[in-house]
């Protein structure tokens, strides 16, 4: 059960990498426009003509964060099902699955810092 939670948490990080990747791909799309058609007063760019290309890219940025924001969504709305329906035995599996599915950097940070609030002077019994 544990790869589940596992498989879960690195499709959630996948769709933040996409939806990070779509903002940046929009933003670029923004920077050509302004480039290419150079800026009008108050900083915007002259309202004159698009290239026909550049509608098009937008239009696919756009189809792709539709889809990655409904993928998000039911993503989140199952994960919120099954939290509530866990038990103990199974959250602490999906968490055990969450802490070794990060990259081993991260994952050894995370540890060492459990470790020493956990050998904290008040024996890891407060935050």
């Amino acid at each position: 059960m544990s790869s589940y939670f596992a498989a879960q948490v690195r499709i959630a990080d996948e769709l933040q990498r996409s939806i990070n990747l779509a903002s940046w791909l929009r933003e670029s799309i923004e920077n050509e426009l302004n480039a290419s058609f150079g800026v009008g007063k108050n900083g915007e760019p002259p309202k004159c003509g698009v290239d026909v290309k550049a509608v098009q890219k937008f239009r696919d940025v756009v189809k792709a964060l539709e889809a990655i924001t409904a993928c998000k969504i039911k993503l989140d709305a199952n994960a919120k099902k099954m939290a509530e329906a866990m038990s103990p035995e199974e959250e602490l599996a999906a968490v055990k699955a969450y802490i070794r599915s990060l990259e081993p950097g991260l994952r050894g940070a995370f540890l060492r810092g459990e470790l020493t609030w956990h050998s904290s002077p008040s024996g890891g019994k407060g935050d």
